[in-house]
């Protein structure tokens, strides 16, 4: 398998594009406000984190939704909790994107 573009720009956050070979199993270690953007572009928002991953997940409002609906309203509840990220069609600005989805998976922590 060759290089992927990926691999050698290394990104803070998850994009779509990091989920194209399939779904990814992760451990939530914490959730933050952090700033996320460049410049004029840049916005506080929440960010989980995950176990031996360097990558986060800003999260929007369907994923917020969907971890809260899984584990509790509070993000503190959300740690040592497993969920898979996982890509698909979603509607951005009127424009038909790929999106990052949140998949909870209850009882399958590892903490």
């Amino acid at each position: 398998m060759g290089i992927k573009r990926g691999d050698v720009f290394s990104s803070a956050f998850f994009k779509s594009s990091d989920l194209d070979d399939g779904e990814l199993m992760l451990v939530i270690e914490s959730c933050a406000i952090e700033l996320v953007g460049q410049g004029s572009d840049a916005d506080n928002r929440a960010v989980v984190r995950f176990k031996d991953c360097d990558q986060g997940l800003a999260l929007n409002a369907t994923n917020w939704d969907r971890l809260e609906d899984a584990y509790g309203k509070d993000s503190d509840e959300w740690v040592g909790e497993c969920v898979i990220l996982y890509s698909e069609p979603t509607r951005f600005q009127g424009k038909a994107v790929k999106g990052i989805r949140v998949r909870p998976q209850k009882g399958g922590a590892t903490s």
